[in-house]
């Protein structure tokens, strides 16, 4: 069963995405040679990691190793994905949602730890991409009182969720056609080709640091819900992982929190604190296209085992 599927998981950040790469297993292990005929391959951001471990990347696999693969994950994975192999391979897409205020806080705090473990302040501002005067003052967590005034400072996290999901299978057109396909490519494309940047979201689009208050993100959303094989909102992903694994046929690793930054450096505040704050109204509205797709994904449970 599924054994001509590729599963195509969707990193949209803070949303568990890399416990689900933790719990299918360390894609740059060379334990008893896993990495050249590992079934998970991360890709996006994290191609450097395979040079540093002596690793193939993906385009450098033959087409056997690339067979031996189950999974590809990572924040730069789009719908056309698969072509990456050299091999035919049928897609599955996988993605995870969160309560948009616990994603906008987990990232809020995840800069601060990145901060605070590398002792560089420009990281909380530049990791992704604050807006420009948050940059230009290293703007750190000790400069907000709350939530909602981080978020002002940090366009790209403004229904980041459904704005992730729309890069996933759609670019826009800047010749005024709006929202189109990505195109079709042929089995030529892979992974690490030089392509020009509208064609393949390697790198962030432009149009992620909108203040999107006034588009309806949720309107252009909705319909691509169903493209996924697997899409899901529950908070404690762990149960749901291991009956996907049993069901390709892949060993489930109980290790997803061996790495984790929050142990080592606490969060500013918890969901507690943030839900007190005087502003967190504000937060919630302006959060509105991504508590439509939130609250649709958390209503209409569908897992395919």
């Amino acid at each position: 069963m599924y054994t001509d599927s590729i599963f195509i998981q969707v990193h949209i950040p803070r949303t568990a995405g890399t416990a689900f790469q933790n719990y299918v297993g360390d894609a740059y292990s060379k334990e008893n040679g896993t990495c050249w005929t590992h079934y998970n391959y991360c890709q996006g951001f994290s191609n450097p990691i395979y040079a540093w471990k002596d690793i193939p990347i993906l385009r450098h696999r033959t087409k056997e190793q690339q067979k031996n693969l189950k999974i590809i994950s990572g924040h730069s994975v789009f719908v056309n994905s698969y072509h990456w192999l050299r091999v035919s391979r049928d897609p599955k897409y996988i993605t995870f949602v969160r309560d948009p205020i616990k994603r906008v806080l987990s990232s809020f705090n995840h800069r601060h730890s990145r901060h605070i473990l590398l002792q560089e302040p420009g990281v909380f501002s530049a990791s992704p991409l604050m807006n420009t005067n948050a940059v230009a003052n290293s703007a750190s967590a000790a400069d907000y009182d709350t939530l909602w005034q981080y978020y002002k400072d940090a366009n790209i996290e403004h229904n980041l969720q459904s704005k992730w999901l729309i890069k996933t299978f759609l670019r826009l057109d800047e010749s005024g056609s709006g929202w189109q396909p990505h195109p079709t490519y042929d089995g030529n494309f892979h992974a690490m080709q030089t392509l020009p940047a509208d064609n393949v979201p390697i790198t962030l689009p432009e149009w992620l640091w909108w203040n999107d208050t006034d588009i309806d993100l949720w309107d252009i959303v909705k319909p691509l819900i169903n493209k996924f094989w697997w899409i899901t909102a529950k908070e404690d992903q762990t149960e749901d992982i291991k009956n996907f694994c049993n069901l390709i046929n892949i060993p489930f690793y109980d290790n997803v929190f061996e790495n984790k930054t929050g142990e080592k450096v606490p969060g500013v505040w918890t969901y507690e604190d943030v839900m007190k704050q005087p502003d967190i109204e504000k937060l919630i509205n302006a959060e509105r296209q991504d508590f439509s797709l939130y609250n649709y994904v958390r209503n209409r449970p569908k897992l395919p085992f």
